[in-house]
């Protein structure tokens, strides 16, 4: 690369300028020219020169007023002009020095303009340009640029100052937080100033090569990984490894990072197996993967719910020899216990002790979390008593998750038990802590206690958000209060909170349960109204009330919208449609048995629910009879 450069710069020598020119005649990234011109006047302007200037200014300005002071009035003059003059004359010593027209008069006033002069910065002076040190990357080869020898120049430069090393950033612990960072991905700035002047010679995608005023060629690993930055932050993975295969085939240097950019991208689009073959990549392209790089692709698996994965790219590490630390730690621990299955969390959290590695608050509130799905409360408060005895100290999200368990096991004595020690400890709830308090309520359909924490709540200056209001409504659903639902609803709109499908459903499903199938109408089109998209389970609970009464007219029409929107039939909602069939008067056992067999020709598996209800539709003969023919197992035969 640095020969075509060469040859260009040859063959091109009349059109390009040269570095002197280049030094002396570019202002580009400058707020001022690199070399003031050479002053015209016959000596050199500095402060020293201005002090002399300005005293010899003030003794000459000085005596020429003396000299007219002291000028006899000509005899031609009117007399009153003559005696004005002759009065201005000073008499004594001290009226020449302290007059209106004395000394000191002047004095004051030329040294006051050099003071100014002296405190007011000068004009057109830039600061000088701090000299960008590129620090080697985590995780990738240190560069080395060539450079050719540089041609003398015409005049002396100051030499250099010493460059100045940057301290040392603290040693993270090795049992940090479970957030993947990379504390030197991050990539300088693409367009940052460089230390030497350049010209621009080719573009790629907004990453320029660029060649110095000496002659070499800037080819930096971090504009590289600027571009895939950029590339990646549009969510677009495959455009990120697009980038980084077109600039080295361009003869761009890249690094480990640059793999780890491409990887962590395709992670966050949840293509497992994108990252994994850029890895495999990145080892064929003779960098060796950091710690970095094996935890993005285990916290890709995990939210993939891999536990396998993630399992298995942490063995994968430790054959390769890299040294596990916290954070890996943290993220298989947390990928089991997500799944329930605290016993598996538990032993890795052994095999973390085992290591050296000492656990934190993350790692037991993982546990605590598992225990929660489980709906295990009893574990919950024990590894609770473990992270006590471990002398840590209880964060927010510590107790969040012991009042969730709590919530799940119908506790809620205890969820607020825990929940009041987390106010008494001058924590700071948030709005998951709320949430969890609230819904506990909800689960036994206590609206009184419920509504009580959400005033509580509000007086912590905590919003609400779509998942408190749900909880709410849900607590009206089980206690069959339409009204306190709607109101709860009407409240939700009025906040400007941003609600979704489910809190809708709610208020559609407390209207079913109490057979108000106007005010679920309502709510629903309340909800289209908003855009918001539903789902099937919407329709069912929609479907409910009508099917109820026998209106299989209008659960046709629902039907027949959900299908416009592109929602499949699922069991629930069949077993939705015959019943509506059932309870019609006269029944309609033609129109369930066709909507049977169609739904079997969809993909429908039928269930026992469903079998019940086809037989109250058809009759127990009819029903017997399909299902013979069919060949399914009649649940009503002995």
């Amino acid at each position: 690369m640095t020969g075509e450069i060469l040859s260009m710069k040859g063959s091109q020598s009349s059109s390009v300028r040269s570095p002197v020119k280049e030094l002396t005649g570019r202002t580009t990234g400058r707020c001022c020219p690199a070399v003031t011109k050479k002053s015209s006047f016959p000596w050199k302007l500095s402060r020293q020169s201005l002090v002399a200037a300005t005293t010899l200014l003030t003794l000459g300005l000085f005596s020429l007023d003396m000299l007219l002071n002291d000028w006899k009035p000509p005899d031609f003059l009117p007399n009153d002009w003559k005696l004005a003059l002759s009065e201005s004359t000073p008499a004594t010593v001290y009226a020449w020095l302290m007059g209106d027209s004395g000394f000191v008069f002047y004095v004051l006033g030329f040294g006051s303009a050099y003071v100014l002069l002296r405190l007011a910065p000068p004009p057109n002076r830039c600061p000088p340009k701090k000299k960008i040190e590129t620090s080697s990357v985590a995780g990738g080869s240190q560069q080395q640029q060539q450079r050719q020898p540089q041609p003398q120049q015409p005049r002396e430069r100051p030499a250099p100052a010493p460059r100045r090393t940057a301290p040392a950033a603290p040693k993270k612990a090795a049992n940090a937080k479970p957030i993947l960072r990379e504390g030197t991905l991050k990539p300088a700035p693409c367009c940052g100033t460089s230390a030497e002047p350049t010209t621009k010679s080719s573009v790629s995608d907004g990453l320029e090569k660029t060649v110095s005023a000496k002659g070499f060629v800037s080819n930096s690993a971090a504009r590289v990984n600027c571009a895939i930055s950029q590339a990646a932050v549009r969510g677009d993975a495959n455009q990120a490894g697009a980038v980084l295969e077109r600039l080295e085939s361009e003869g761009f240097e890249s690094d480990a990072t640059s793999y780890n950019l491409v990887i962590r991208a395709y992670a966050k689009m949840m293509d497992t197996n994108g990252a994994e073959r850029w890895f495999k990549k990145m080892r064929a392209r003779g960098f060796e993967p950091n710690e970095y790089s094996y935890n993005t692709l285990m916290n890709a698996h995990a939210k993939s719910d891999n536990v396998k994965g993630v399992e298995g790219w942490m063995e994968h590490m430790r054959v390769n020899g890299i040294p596990s630390t916290g954070i890996s730690y943290a993220i298989v621990i947390h990928a089991n216990a997500r799944r329930g299955d605290v016993e598996a969390a538990n032993i890795w959290l052994e095999r973390m002790i085992g290591a050296g590695l000492k656990p934190d608050c993350v790692n037991y509130n993982s546990l605590i979390h598992g225990c929660s799905i489980r709906k295990d409360a009893e574990g919950a408060e024990h590894w609770f008593g473990k992270l006590q005895a471990q002398g840590l100290e209880p964060t927010v999200m510590t107790y969040t998750a012991l009042v969730d368990a709590c919530s799940k096991s119908l506790n809620v004595a205890k969820a607020e038990k825990w929940m009041e020690e987390l106010l008494e400890l001058g924590l700071e709830p948030n709005v998951v802590s709320f949430s969890a308090m609230v819904d506990s309520c909800a689960r036994v359909g206590d609206l009184e206690r419920a509504e009580r924490w959400y005033e509580k709540m509000r007086s912590f200056g905590v919003q609400a958000n779509a998942y408190i209001y749900s909880a709410l409504i849900n607590a009206c659903a089980r206690a069959s209060d339409v009204e306190a639902a709607i109101a709860w609803l009407q409240r939700a709109e009025e906040s400007g909170t941003t609600l979704d499908a489910v809190v809708y459903g709610c208020v559609i499903n407390a209207c079913g349960k109490a057979g108000d199938s106007a005010s679920a109408m309502k709510a629903f089109r309340q909800m289209r109204s908003h855009g918001i998209q539903t789902h099937i389970i919407v329709y069912a609970a929609l479907a409910r009330p009508f099917a109820y009464s026998g209106d299989w007219e209008e659960v046709e029409n629902i039907q027949a919208e959900m299908n416009a929107d592109g929602i499949a039939l699922n069991d629930y909602f069949l077993y939705t449609v015959l019943l509506a069939y059932s309870r019609a008067k006269p029944r309609r056992a033609d129109k369930a048995e066709a909507a049977f067999h169609k739904a079997l020709a969809e993909g429908v598996q039928p269930n026992d629910r469903i079998l019940k209800v086809l037989s109250s539709a058809v009759g127990r003969v009819r029903c017997a009879q399909i299902l013979d023919v069919l060949g399914l197992e009649n649940p009503e035969r002995p």
